[in-house]
């Protein structure tokens, strides 16, 4: 195992993690990376339940930025950074590479 791989189920067995991030690696066919999606089934599969969430990064011109997104659902809360991330912790998100219509 990686020492990164390694260093972060150490922080998941503590608690010290809120949620998982899913990323696309190839901009041109915005998938979910199938390796970060097969090490997040490992973790709910010894019982670890974590969250997922997504984002993008603009690190270069071939990179859509907003191409992966994480929502979460708020309910009656007021929208706030703290009601969110209370939200994403709960795991009330669910994210997508593609249009939400």
């Amino acid at each position: 195992m990686r020492r990164t791989e390694a260093e972060r189920a150490a922080d998941i067995v503590l608690g010290l993690i809120d949620a998982m991030e899913m990323m696309s690696f190839n901009p041109l066919t915005a998938q979910i990376s199938a390796f970060g999606l097969a090490d997040w089934y490992r973790y709910l599969n010894i019982g670890y339940h974590l969250p997922l969430v997504a984002g993008s990064d603009k690190m270069d011109a071939s990179a859509l930025l907003g191409g992966s997104r994480t929502y979460a659902q708020l309910g009656a809360r007021d929208f706030t950074y703290r009601n969110w991330m209370d939200a994403v912790r709960s795991g009330d998100t669910f994210i997508t590479v593609g249009p939400l219509t």
